[in-house]
């Protein structure tokens, strides 16, 4: 059995940033967290703004949060919708893939299950 831990990464949001905030992955928020050095990487802090591929990685997993976020929103009007059913499913398929363990030193898992809370919370509040 492989050790999933030891997928390399090319950087780890700060461990002072709530799951919460990090599920925050719009681009914009995310670049100006990144460019306030927001940011570490494995074994060491940044002192600067990050690298571009790092800015990159960030924005990759940021759109696809965005991406889970605009299909869900378009499932609860049209569940049948074939475009946002295959967006939906692509994403949460990035989420738990080696790629994306690759990007970024999260969860996956655990971040497409705290988007799904975050849906329901929605839901149940009356916005979709």
């Amino acid at each position: 059995m492989k050790n999933r831990s030891a997928a390399p990464t090319l950087f780890s949001l700060d461990t002072s940033v709530s799951l919460s905030q990090e599920l925050n992955l719009s681009s914009a928020p995310l670049l100006r967290k990144a460019a306030a050095g927001g940011l570490s990487s494995p074994g060491r802090a940044f002192a600067g703004p990050p690298e571009p591929e790092e800015l990159l990685a960030l924005a990759v997993v940021g759109q696809a949060v965005e991406d889970w976020r605009l299909a869900r929103s378009i499932l609860r009007r049209v569940p049948d919708h074939p475009r946002a059913a295959c967006l939906k499913r692509d994403a949460e398929r990035f989420f738990r893939s080696r790629w994306f363990r690759v990007l970024v030193d999260l969860d996956g898992r655990a971040l497409l299950s705290r988007l799904r809370r975050e849906a329901e919370s929605l839901a149940e509040s009356g916005r979709s």
